[in-house]
């Protein structure tokens, strides 16, 4: 079986990036597409979420952007706050 993995990233802001990699959903799941991992840089901190490897942390917090603004849902929901000034 073949499994295809798709990366994509978005920079949001120069300093703001959301990265998500997807895969074929497990099986059971046909003709569909599932999300295996995220991570989000704001500045200098990087926070993952990556259902392979059942990693969920900081693996970089070198400024504390992020502090206080990951917050978990239930045992497998977490949502990122980012509030992004794009003035004149």
């Amino acid at each position: 079986m073949i499994i295809n993995t798709h990366n994509a990233s978005w920079f949001l802001h120069p300093d703001l990036q959301v990265q998500i990699k997807i895969s074929q959903c497990p099986r059971g799941i046909s003709n569909r597409s599932c999300v295996q991992s995220v991570a989000v840089r704001a500045g200098q901190d990087v926070f993952v979420v990556d259902s392979q490897t059942f990693t969920i942390e900081y693996t970089l917090c070198n400024d504390g952007v992020l502090n206080r603004k990951v917050q978990r849902h239930g045992s497998s929901f977490y949502k990122v706050s980012i509030e992004v000034f794009l003035g004149a």
